[in-house]
Order: C-alpha cells, then sequence, then structure tokens
C-alpha cells in the first residue's frame, strides 16, 4: 500500500506527470502526512517498528505524523 501511495503522489490530477523537472541545482522533495494512530495496527497491537517500515518504504524527504507517541517512533528508526 505504501509503494501504492508514493505513485500516485507523482501524477497530477489531470494525470499529467507532477510537474516540469526542476532546473539544474534545484532538487525537489517528497513531503508525506500519515496518521500513524498511536502506532496501533488493524491488529490492536502497537508496532512503531512497522510504522517505522511503511515511512522507510515512501523514502519522503519530510514527514508530517499525526498521533505520534513521544519516541515510539524515533526508536523504531
Amino acid at each position: 500500500m505504501a509503494s501504492a501511495t508514493r505513485e500516485l503522489s507523482e501524477v497530477a490530477i489531470d494525470g499529467d506527470v507532477a510537474g516540469p523537472a526542476p532546473e539544474s541545482g534545484v532538487r525537489r522533495i517528497c513531503i508525506g502526512s500519515y496518521n500513524i494512530h498511536s502506532c496501533v495496527g488493524l491488529d490492536r497491537r502497537c508496532s512503531p517498528a512497522r510504522i517505522a517500515d511503511v515511512l522507510k518504504e515512501l523514502a519522503c524527504d519530510i514527514f508530517a505524523l499525526q498521533d505520534e507517541v513521544i519516541g515510539h517512533i524515533v526508536s523504531a528508526l
């Protein structure tokens, strides 16, 4: 699911590739937003490592995490 999210984020709404290539010397960044639901999955287990694996797969430069339990994700990375 995470890789599908990454692919969708690279496509503009009208179906074109997300914008023109950046100029020389300019780097695009990827920003992700993820609600981690206090690291509790559908199986009702708290698994910060599982959330960290999803974040690594998305490979964004910056993440905005919602519902983080302080220290859980940081220690899992």
